[in-house]
């Protein structure tokens, strides 16, 4: 990045393909995070692939609850995506610090998640990786939904894309992913905020797909209230055609009966 006008600071995240810096710009001040995507070195273009496509879907979304694409530069050696930096990290970090989240807590948070899902899906848009680590948060708890390597346009597409514990059985089993797969993704990381794992956690990847793709639906957990195992029903429910919609889900949350 020697001729950029963007300066590397620490290190805020790692992948297998690059990390993710907080940077600086040096023109305007503003602090933003900067995903490193190295272009040398692989022996697939797989990652690079997901980073074009990242940009792709980025740059035409514009949403309060949708991470901000700024630009990107590229190099003969990396592909820099330039994006709005979340202070409060992702879900996943402030989860591992605090256990597990209170429902209504939690409830703040899935409603501005389904702002976000419903913005994407109304555009023709799937995010087909939603779980805690891909959701970002400002200082003030605005949510911001985040890595759309794998995001694609809705078409029906039979590939296996997401990761296993949030992963709908749909998608696993090769049926192609709708809107419905997010919903279900959505399931698992509430289960996951609540109690401090996600379904089937506890078991092998393998093992835990296999009881994605066989189980009506994952075990709820102990203790929860009659409003989010409502909710909870609305989204894990087995055959897609059946399971909410973003939509339905959030005018379910502002009707009084709010999941958590």
């Amino acid at each position: 990045m020697s001729d950029s006008y963007q300066q590397l600071g620490d290190i805020i995240g790692k992948g297998a393909a690059g990390s993710v810096y907080r940077g600086l710009n040096l023109r305007t001040g503003e602090v933003v995070a900067i995903k490193q995507i190295r272009t040398e070195g692989f022996s697939s273009s797989s990652e690079l692939d997901a980073a074009r496509k990242e940009i792709d879907v980025l740059r035409d979304l514009h949403h309060r609850n949708i991470v901000k694409y700024i630009g990107y530069e590229q190099s003969e050696h990396e592909l820099d995506i330039i994006l709005e930096y979340c202070e409060g990290g992702s879900l996943q970090n402030i989860l591992s610090k605090f256990s597990k989240f209170p429902e209504n807590l939690v409830g703040v948070y899935v409603a501005q998640i389904l702002d976000g899902l419903e913005y994407l899906h109304s555009n023709a848009i799937l995010h087909r990786d939603i779980k805690p680590g891909n959701i970002l948060l400002l200082k003030e708890g605005v949510v911001k939904l985040a890595d759309f390597g794998v995001a694609r346009i809705q078409n029906g597409l039979n590939t296996v894309v997401g990761s296993p514990y949030w992963i709908a059985p749909e998608v696993l089993l090769l049926k192609g992913a709708t809107a419905a797969s997010d919903i279900w993704s959505l399931g698992c990381t509430i289960v996951q905020l609540v109690s401090g794992k996600a379904p089937y956690q506890d078991l092998p990847p393998m093992t835990a797909m296999f009881r994605i793709g066989q189980d009506e639906h994952p075990p709820f957990p102990a203790n929860i209230s009659a409003q989010l195992r409502d909710f909870l029903s609305k989204c894990l429910v087995h055959v897609p055609s059946a399971r909410a919609t973003a939509q339905e889900l959030r005018s379910h949350s502002r009707s009084g009966t709010r999941c958590c």
